[in-house]
């Protein structure tokens, strides 16, 4: 996961952060019994800049029903501008 620290000359610095996934042969992920849903907790670095969603950005029942949201509909994830982002070697790599 790639990440930024703001520094005290207020420009950032990448941070690559490493999601442990598997572990002992086991995945560490938990995944939803009945819906294609799964979530990785994962221990931030300190100094970094990010900023959760907040809960009432999350999709409720109601927002379901109201079918705001559908099957197979578009949806945009935020990450880094313009969508690209640097590896290690500095060649940008796209996120989508």
């Amino acid at each position: 996961m790639i990440l930024h620290s703001r520094q005290a000359d207020e420009t950032y610095v990448r941070r690559e952060h490493r999601l442990v996934v598997w572990e002992e042969g086991k995945s560490r992920w938990k995944k939803h019994p009945e819906q294609d849903l799964a979530a990785l907790a994962s221990e931030l670095p300190e100094r970094v800049e990010c900023t959760p969603f907040r809960f009432e950005q999350i999709a409720s029942e109601a927002d379901l029903t109201a079918r705001r949201i559908r099957v197979a509909q578009e949806a945009w994830i935020p990450d880094y501008p313009a969508q690209l982002e640097a590896n290690s070697k500095r060649v940008a790599v796209s996120t989508q």
